[in-house]
């Protein structure tokens, strides 16, 4: 009399195809799920041999490197654009006190009436 073993799966089975010989067959998906991070090769029913050679850990460091350099990019256009800011100011502080002074932004004589000379000496000035 022969014995029958009743067996009840829980896992789960994931159906992949040999990447040599097109052969469909079925792995627990946590074991899959371990080659794919490991890299591990693995056997197909007919003998071919598979491997996953991108394995997680392998596009988790590209995409960290990816990362890096763009933050680094990043904080390099935020320090350019910072020094752009700091020498606009500069200057606009520059002209500003220049004008407190009472010298002539476009000819640089010192006048006494700077809103009198610019309408005079300056029309094109005037309103811009």
């Amino acid at each position: 009399m022969a014995t029958t073993y009743l067996y009840t799966a829980t896992d789960k089975i994931e159906v992949i195809n040999c990447a040599r010989c097109g052969v469909q067959f079925g792995v627990v998906e946590e074991w899959l799920d371990r080659r794919r991070e490991d890299g591990k090769r693995f056997y197909c029913p007919k003998g071919c041999l598979n491997v996953y050679h991108d394995t997680t850990i392998d596009r988790l460091q590209r995409r960290v490197r990816t990362l890096e350099r763009e933050e680094s990019e990043l904080r390099d256009g935020l320090r350019a654009s910072k020094r752009d800011t700091t020498t606009a100011r500069a200057a606009t502080t520059r002209v500003k006190n220049r004008a407190k002074k009472g010298v002539c932004l476009y000819c640089h004589r010192t006048i006494k009436q700077m809103k009198k000379h610019v309408e005079d000496k300056h029309p094109e000035h005037v309103g811009a």
